[in-house]
């Protein structure tokens, strides 16, 4: 996410090097898919809109998460915590249409083992594009 953030905002090409330069995100992100894969199984085992419905939830609140915790260098709560802030901050409708386009990218990408390959890279550019330009009008909001 940090490379290509730093591709998006200096134009840098991403480097090898930069796949492990967060390793410090490796076990706090492990336990919170566990207990999100864990929620959404529940859920999906209670019935179905259940597991929809907290799948949504996660998928909405949590959007910006990794960006954050790789830009800012926030916690896994804390990031959680600024990432549910800026979902509901500005128009929500437009977050919830960012939200159903990443997952549609992602889901058409996946469906094909060879797609994945090729979307992953565009779902990722098009979220980190929308995350810089959420902080950016966060910024023009605070100095207003």
């Amino acid at each position: 996410m940090q490379s290509v953030l730093l591709m998006i905002r200096k134009g840098r090409e991403p480097k090898i090097q930069d796949l492990f330069s967060e390793m410090r995100l490796f076990f706090p992100l492990l336990g919170f898919g566990i207990v999100v894969l864990i929620l959404s199984m529940i859920g999906y085992m209670l019935f179905v809109l259940p597991g929809l419905i907290v799948t949504f939830a996660v998928s909405f609140s949590c959007a910006y998460m990794l960006p954050l915790m790789t830009d800012k260098g926030l916690g896994l709560i804390d990031a959680i915590k600024e990432s549910y802030a800026m979902a509901i901050k500005g128009p929500v409708l437009d977050h919830v249409v960012v939200v159903i386009l990443y997952i549609g990218i992602m889901a058409v990408g996946s469906s094909v083992f060879i797609g994945a390959l090729f979307t992953q890279p565009f779902a990722s550019i098009f979220l980190l594009s929308v995350y810089e330009d959420r902080i950016n009008q966060t910024d023009i909001i605070e100095t207003v």
